[in-house]
């Protein structure tokens, strides 16, 4: 696990903690945490590569939302605020572990597989994925699998717009490139 050994564990799942808290910002927070722990679990995952952390690190978010208290009222755009925090619990998270990361492709199982050739196009995708950088992959991550307007990757990365428009053009025309010498 990646959580530090001095940290108190956590006996509650995540959902009874949030039911447990404060009446007033469980509902909204309880309502954030149905509409994106789908989208942000595979966001960490695919920097993580492993379940058991990436729901180390989901959980570690949820807290944190949980410990602003009031202060959840001022956020106007939750899903860019809380793929920020996601963003950046994942790189201190990455930064402090000196660990090997299993390759695994969860991140495609959500989308479904009907046949093998699917799996093997995920799986060409994922390989595809892995040979970006990782400021490029995380846009394209954000921008196909979650949807997310540049506006919103620009503000959940901190960079200018234009700059987060033409990495990912950039990281679209590699993929293309590594994909088109797979075939």
């Amino acid at each position: 696990m990646f959580l530090n050994k001095n940290q108190p564990f956590l006996t509650l799942n995540l959902k009874k903690q949030i039911i447990l808290s404060k009446p007033k910002e469980t509902n909204e927070i309880l309502e954030w945490y149905h509409l994106y722990k789908n989208g942000v679990y595979g966001y960490i995952f695919t920097f993580v590569r492993n379940h058991s952390d990436t729901e180390d690190i989901l959980q570690t978010v949820f807290l944190a939302l949980l410990n602003l208290g009031d202060k959840t009222k001022k956020i106007k755009y939750p899903k860019s605020y809380i793929f920020r925090m996601a963003r950046n619990e994942t790189l201190r998270i990455l930064k402090n572990a000196s660990k090997e990361y299993v390759e695994d492709s969860f991140f495609f199982d959500k989308q479904g597989v009907n046949n093998i050739d699917d799996f093997i196009n995920k799986d060409e995708i994922q390989t595809a994925l892995n040979q970006l950088p990782f400021e490029e992959r995380e846009i394209i991550i954000m921008r196909v699998y979650e949807q997310m307007t540049f506006k919103e990757i620009a503000c959940v990365t901190n960079r200018f717009l234009p700059s987060v428009t033409t990495k990912y053009y950039r990281a679209i025309k590699k993929l293309k490139l590594f994909l088109g010498e797979k075939q």
